[in-house]
């Protein structure tokens, strides 16, 4: 068995959460058994705040648009979003003159994404399903689904495909190194936390990247000028961590200020903050 990221078979094994995970010596790179579609599904559908989470996310939504947009003129611009759940992101590209086409697995979320964009932007079913032509894209947006996804790097490999020559693709991951971190240290006052009602604030899912696993996976893939920083965090607590909001939203704040001055210090070598988003761009001559 190789990394999924940079191909190394120096792996070890860990158990986090009753999850063995398959963690990569090179590159950092976290991967597990892949949770079944039914899975995620049922939990996207059933007990995901899709609503609230959107809200919290408007900032950064409109941070990622603008810095698309400075690159993108032209009168018939497309994006995709993969993994587009119930459209609030691309609602937002649509407002910004994109014409917006998604791609969700979630039957519910199409329905209600299809009732804000039209039936004929979104598609039902798997990116590799929807048989997109090549060079069709001026931007392709990858928000916080990579961590699910079975084959990250054929993924990748069709998003190269289809987005046109020297266009861009933004990416939102949790920061692997990060959560290794909170997970450390939350082990010790766990019994307490447990107590005053906080639930676990680390995650880990499917495929957990670090910011040298992502360089080398979009590397492979066919991209180029990977650009990595920190997240821009959500606002708020949609997930309800603890039963008092202003904590979550304090500890935000704290650790936003910090991984900025880190990442600021070090001239961007220090990516440390809980999540990460990633900018890559297609070669302007690609070959396959």
């Amino acid at each position: 068995m190789n990394c999924a990221c940079c191909g190394s078979d120096r792996l070890i094994h860990r158990l986090i959460n009753t999850r063995e995970y398959a963690q990569c010596h090179r590159c950092g790179f976290m991967g597990t058994e892949s949770s079944t579609e039914r899975h995620i599904v049922s939990h996207y559908r059933d007990h995901d705040p899709h609503e609230k989470v959107a809200d919290s996310k408007r900032p950064f939504f409109n941070a990622a648009l603008s810095h698309l947009s400075k690159q993108h003129h032209d009168s018939n611009r497309r994006i995709l979003d993969i993994g587009c759940g119930f459209g609030y992101f691309l609602e937002y590209a649509a407002r910004q003159g994109w014409n917006p086409y998604g791609v969700e697995i979630v039957e519910d979320a199409v329905l209600a994404a299809r009732k804000r964009l039209g039936s004929d932007q979104i598609f039902h079913g798997s990116l590799q399903n929807a048989h997109y032509p090549s060079e069709m894209f001026h931007a392709i947006t990858v928000w916080d689904v990579l961590v699910h996804m079975a084959d990250p790097l054929g993924e990748l490999k069709e998003c190269c495909r289809i987005l046109k020559p020297g266009a861009s693709i933004g990416i939102r991951v949790l920061n692997a190194e990060f959560q290794q971190s909170l997970y450390a240290m939350y082990r010790f006052a766990q019994p307490i936390a447990k107590k005053a009602g906080i639930k676990n604030p680390f995650v880990f899912h499917t495929n957990c990247f670090t910011p040298k696993s992502l360089t080398y996976l979009l590397g492979h893939a066919g991209f180029e000028r990977i650009r990595i920083q920190n997240s821009p965090l959500s606002k708020g607590d949609p997930y309800e961590y603890t039963p008092l909001s202003w904590l979550t939203a304090s500890a935000k704040a704290v650790i936003h200020v910090l991984s900025e001055g880190l990442f600021s210090m070090s001239g961007g070598r220090w990516v440390v903050g809980p999540s990460l988003l990633v900018w890559a761009q297609k070669p302007k001559c690609h070959l396959d």
